[in-house]
């Protein structure tokens, strides 16, 4: 039994992707394993997770080919072998490969797994394979399809193929590419298959640790992407699929011309018409996958910042009412066991908050947002029903922002946390003023609990080189980080202002 995200609890951000993994990339093996096991073992509740789908663009998992896959490179070829997918020969070489030469190869074993499946499995695995399709029939075959032409096709994106595939005219597709797709698309499928195995493997892992993994969701979905392949109706195409606008945010704390995503924007009218079904099933597979998620850009669902396609910045962009109660109101009733952690930063207003309340949703504070003059930010004047950070993924690192964030900002949190910059404890000093929040629920980056500086930072947004590569050595949770974290948990549970314990 999971605990309920408004309980007083505590938890760690650390993607996937962070752990190294078979070959320095992380995974669903060993590793995510053992990170479930410090988490047990220093008072954790939570582990919270960057989204799990393929990566896109600049390896960011905020711009996928699919809303719905799970992250291929997330799969364990140790677990695979374990379960007899593989022989443990087929995957001796990848321990000795770089991390760049991992992933063409791991995918080559993959299909090789896929081959001995189609040819040796028992008719049990096949029966359970096929129950995979059939409960993931909303997506998995489009997923399956789009994979398989980006590989026809060179993996130009699918703006770029010729016109019946890319209007999903079935009826002109030639012979030979329907072969194709029919035998290459196995793999794909079966990728997924092997994916969320591991991934049911990890969940029940930490539910016999009492550990709840909190997933992250998207707002929006990438542009060459299999969702909007194929479901153009409801995003705001041309007739050539082009967008018409794209998403964005207004000039914030990140940037003085605001960020430009170039997201496509949803047709709320047009999924309305349908009760909101592609979301419903994208929250339902979340809800299957996670204790609870965050859902991104929650002002989104209120209101969201529109920039005309072809604008270079997002400053011309201009404010456009989103679905807001209707949308809840329509689909969580249906998802009954699905918790959501409203991300509601940056130009956030009234409305926002009203939309968060009315459905109880905890918002989100940030240490980091915390001092910049006015008491009611100031983490004792946090709200109970909400989730604290010292930072996010997108925030720099605790210790790097002592050093170079916001000069006046630094010192008034140093000041309340009664430590200074000569400290070598500081940045703990700031987790345990975190702690003793009135925030029901705290989430720490590793890399803070680490003490990490800038170096470790996973993005810069605005930026598309340089993000989502750092890397945790499992040697560094040693005993003191043990000790500590543990000491700071049962500090906060003794602090004065703490109304239940953590």
């Amino acid at each position: 039994m999971s605990p309920s995200i408004t309980s007083r609890c505590c938890g760690i951000l650390l993607p996937i992707s962070s752990l190294s993994g078979e070959s320095g990339h992380g995974d669903l093996g060993a590793e995510a394993h053992r990170f479930i096991q410090f988490l047990s073992e220093t008072e954790q509740k939570y582990w919270q997770m960057l989204p799990v789908n393929p990566t896109g663009a600049g390896n960011s998992p905020y711009s996928s080919i699919s809303a719905f896959a799970g992250n291929p490179s997330f799969i364990s070829l140790e677990l695979a072998a374990e379960e007899g997918f593989l022989e443990y020969s087929d995957i001796a070489e990848i321990k000795d490969l770089s991390v760049s030469e991992t992933a063409d190869r791991k995918r080559q074993i993959l299909r090789k797994a896929g081959a001995r499946f189609q040819k040796d499995s028992p008719k049990r695995s096949w029966e359970e394979f096929h129950l995979f399709l059939d409960q993931e029939s909303f997506w998995i075959n489009d997923y399956a399809w789009f994979c398989a032409l980006k590989e026809r096709f060179q993996q130009k994106p699918w703006l770029d193929w010729p016109e019946e595939i890319r209007k999903r005219n079935f009826r002109f597709w030639e012979r030979d590419l329907l072969h194709f797709l029919g035998e290459t698309s196995f793999y794909y499928q079966f990728e997924q298959f092997l994916f969320d195995r591991q991934w049911k493997r990890l969940k029940r892992a930490g539910e016999e640790k009492g550990i709840s993994l909190i997933g992250d969701v998207p707002i929006f979905v990438a542009q060459d992407s299999a969702d909007v392949w194929a479901h153009q109706k409801i995003f705001e195409l041309d007739e050539k699929g082009l967008p018409i606008a794209v998403s964005g945010v207004p000039p914030d704390y990140f940037s003085k011309t605001g960020q430009l995503w170039g997201n496509p924007l949803y047709r709320w009218e047009i999924l309305k018409e349908s009760g909101y079904e592609w979301w419903k099933k994208r929250l339902e597979i979340s809800a299957q996958r996670f204790d609870a998620v965050r859902l991104d850009h929650f002002i989104g669902f209120c209101r969201y910042w529109r920039v005309p396609a072809g604008e270079k910045t997002a400053v011309t962009g201009q404010w456009v009412k989103g679905p807001g109660a209707d949308f809840f109101s329509l689909v969580l009733p249906q998802i009954p066991n699905l918790k959501i952690i409203a991300e509601d930063l940056g130009v956030a207003g009234a409305d926002v908050y009203e939309l968060r309340d009315q459905f109880n949703f905890p918002g989100m504070n940030v240490l980091q947002f915390s001092f910049g003059g006015e008491e009611r930010f100031l983490p004792r004047n946090y709200l109970p029903n909400s989730v604290a950070y010292t930072g996010t993924h997108d925030n720099d690192t605790l210790k790097g922002w002592i050093e170079s964030g916001p000069e006046e900002e630094v010192q008034r949190a140093l000041d309340y946390a009664a430590t200074s910059k000569s400290d070598p404890d500081r940045h703990w000093a700031l987790i345990q003023a975190l702690l003793e929040s009135p925030s029901n629920t705290a989430i720490i980056p590793l890399q803070d609990i680490l003490g990490l500086d800038s170096e470790a930072r996973m993005n810069i947004p605005g930026t598309t080189s340089g993000n989502w590569s750092w890397k945790l050595d499992l040697k560094n949770l040693d005993s003191e980080i043990i000790s500590r974290l543990k000491k700071a948990v049962l500090s906060a549970r003794r602090a004065p202002n703490v109304q239940s314990p953590l």
